[in-house]
């Protein structure tokens, strides 16, 4: 699994845009970023446990403390996961954004959407701020 340091890879994006994200990034504290990475790393983990994995809605992602310690860290760490839902398999970290992000105007629209697709379009609105 990729590290919150992780440059997008090519999703569309512009130069800036990456840019900008990666500043963003590089501005958090070093302990922080760590702490995302851990954590989401055993949040990751959680995705295939009998009792979330045999569930068919991606909420039930949300309930395990794995997820309640990666929220704990704040709104502080969404460029970390708007990194992660630039990456084509990391998807699941909707959820995660959704619990931060208090805009929603800064949400994609979820109707007729796969989740990657809105993974993308969520990253693009939280990048157009």
């Amino acid at each position: 699994m990729p590290t919150a340091q992780t440059a997008p890879h090519n999703r569309d994006l512009s130069r800036e845009q990456r840019a900008r994200l990666q500043k963003e990034i590089a501005q958090l504290p070093t302990g922080l970023r760590a702490r995302f990475d851990e954590r989401y790393r055993n949040w990751g983990k959680t995705w295939e446990r009998p009792d979330i994995a045999v569930r068919s809605n991606a909420k039930a992602l949300r309930k395990s403390k794995e997820f309640s310690l990666l929220v704990a860290l704040g709104p502080r760490i969404l460029p970390l996961v708007v990194n992660k839902l630039l990456q084509p398999d990391e998807f699941f970290a909707l959820q995660l954004y959704d619990v931060l992000q208090d805009r929603p105007e800064l949400r994609a629209d979820k109707r007729g959407k796969s989740e990657q697709t809105r993974a993308l379009a969520t990253a693009r609105l939280w990048l157009s701020r």
